[in-house]
């Protein structure tokens, strides 16, 4: 996709167009060769095959997802690296498949187990120790004087790790193939005719479909039948079943659902990693106000804080300020906008709060 929506220009060519097939293939082997690519070789290696004076690699790389989509083989990015670009070449080949079977389960080895395995397949060990040497006096050139040069022991017992490609793929496999294949013919997927294309008469339906059908997360879909239930028994009981009456419906559900969907995984463990810090700060605070004094800080008490936080600690009703003492005496408390008989969930990010002062 990234190769799909590069666009260059050259002379004074005002329209940027898309790579033609022999571009595309050609950057595509120097991305398969290096199994890696920075923003600048990619920039690099466009540019020299184009032979372009434009082009969208700047704004289209800004995305924040462009650097990670830059990453295709971690294993090949591993073995052209410093560290073992002339000694990968020295093991024999069924060392280098089992290596990569290894690293492509996310664990790590080390020139040592290289070192082991070559000596069990009845390999030479000569020209991997030479060249283990070059190596090791290299390493030890770069560092400075005062800092104590790596030993042979300690070089070969590094671990060496590449990082695992994660995450869900937004198709099937068939149909990742496809569009591959179209983007190496020259095409884009995503326009008319590919195999990614979605007409407005589709987007419209898939709009229309039931919420609880849009997601395969269990937990959002039981809520979801949860919420539907709720609106139903609504109807029921206000209107003695006659939706007719009803024009619109309009209900407030738990913020996840609404922060969480579309996100990709490393947004939501972003958001995740933010509310754990929020939660850390809330409960250094409440240390900080209650330092020298025999007070048990709950979890309980930390909700109640994190929500007073969220409202910077002044009573929405009132609009009068108060403290963590108050908040530790009951003296503001928990307003439920749903009632609690109502909700048999507690979760402050699934309930709407409010505080209010006690007369």
């Amino acid at each position: 996709m990234q190769l799909a929506n590069i666009r260059v220009a050259s002379g004074d060519g005002r329209e940027l167009r898309p790579l033609n097939v022999e571009e595309r293939k050609a950057t595509d082997a120097q991305m398969r060769e290096q199994g890696s690519m920075t923003e600048g070789e990619l920039k690099k290696a466009v540019r020299s095959v184009t032979g372009c004076s434009r082009d969208n690699l700047d704004t289209m790389l800004m995305h924040p997802d462009a650097k990670d989509a830059l990453l295709l083989d971690p294993v090949r990015k591993l073995t052209r690296s410093d560290k073992l670009n002339t000694l990968w070449p020295v093991l024999p080949e069924r060392v280098q498949q089992r290596a990569a079977n290894i690293w492509r389960r996310g664990k790590a080895i080390t020139l040592l187990g290289l070192r082991e395995r070559i000596q069990m397949a009845g390999g030479s060990l000569a020209t991997f120790d030479g060249e283990v040497e070059r190596l090791l006096d290299a390493a030890n050139t770069k560092r400075r004087r005062k800092v104590q040069p790596i030993t042979r022991e300690e070089f070969l017992a590094e671990p060496l790790v590449v990082r695992r490609l994660e995450g869900r793929a937004a198709y099937a496999r068939l149909i990742l193939r496809r569009a591959f294949e179209e983007v190496m013919a020259g095409k884009h997927p995503k326009e008319e005719g590919g195999c990614l294309f979605r007409s407005e008469e589709v987007r419209a339906a898939q709009l229309q479909r039931r919420i609880d059908e849009q997601t395969n997360n269990h937990l959002v879909r039981h809520r979801l039948l949860i919420l539907e239930r709720l609106q139903r028994d609504i109807v029921k009981e206000y209107l003695g079943g006659k939706s007719a009456h009803i024009g619109r419906v309009t209900i407030e559900v738990n913020r996840d659902l609404r922060e969480m969907s579309g996100k990709t995984a490393k947004e939501k463990a972003q958001d995740l990693g933010q509310r754990l810090a929020n939660f850390k700060n809330v409960a250094e605070k409440l240390e900080e106000a209650f330092e020298g004094k025999d007070v048990h800080i709950s979890p309980g008490l930390i909700r109640k804080a994190r929500i007073a936080e969220d409202l910077g600690w002044t009573c929405p009703y009132t609009h009068h300020s108060y403290d963590a003492f108050q908040l530790l005496n009951r003296t503001v408390d928990k307003d439920h906008i749903i009632p609690r008989t109502e909700r048999a969930s507690d979760s402050p990010r699934f309930v709407g709060h409010h505080f209010f002062r006690h007369q």
